[in-house]
């Protein structure tokens, strides 16, 4: 009898310690970083202009990022600038991104200020990071890159109905195997 009792004083030592909070991170406080992160990049070709050597396309760029800390963001900065540019050409945004919320920078809407030369298949690299670059760390700050294409009808590169005749030739494979085999 001492014994289970014994025992039964162990085990529950053993739970009661296991929920004890010092054992455990209960902490509530609010974490001290902020994380952003990239969860779209989109562009809209709005149009182009000129002929020859001299075509001019006009592109609306968004860039949405979404902070997932616990904190407002401090003031971060967008950045976007085309392949074949020196990056001290680049337009920037920037804003306060608050805790949980995503934030879109818009690069060419009403300013006009997103104007390519060529028609299409423009390289566009990006960037992100607090504006005041001291607090940039791998939580708060990234790149990338997209292409932009004009999607009008003149820039379309597919071949419409060549689906339909790979289907056509792979159906007539199979009934020619089948056939085959019924031979045999």
């Amino acid at each position: 009898m001492k014994l289970k009792i014994v025992i039964l004083v162990m085990v529950l030592f053993l739970f009661l310690s296991y929920l004890s909070p010092s054992m455990h991170d209960t902490c509530t406080a609010e974490e001290a970083d902020y994380k952003i992160s990239v969860t779209n990049t989109d562009y809209e070709h709005l149009k182009t202009e000129g002929s020859g050597n001299q075509v001019f396309t006009y592109y609306k760029v968004i860039i949405t990022l979404h902070n997932s800390g616990n904190i407002e963001s401090d003031d971060i900065t967008v950045s976007i600038w085309e392949a074949n540019e020196d990056k001290k050409m680049a337009i920037h945004r920037n804003a306060i991104i608050p805790s949980g919320e995503t934030k879109k920078f818009i690069f060419g809407e009403d300013d006009g200020e997103w104007i390519v030369q060529g028609a299409s298949g423009h390289i566009v690299f990006f960037e992100y990071h607090p504006t005041n670059t001291s607090l940039t760390n791998n939580q708060n700050s990234g790149s990338g890159t997209f292409k932009l294409q004009d999607n009008s009808a003149s820039a379309t590169t597919n071949t419409p109905g060549f689906e339909l005749i790979l289907i056509i030739i792979s159906t007539a494979a199979i009934f020619l195997l089948k056939k085959r085999k019924l031979k045999i």
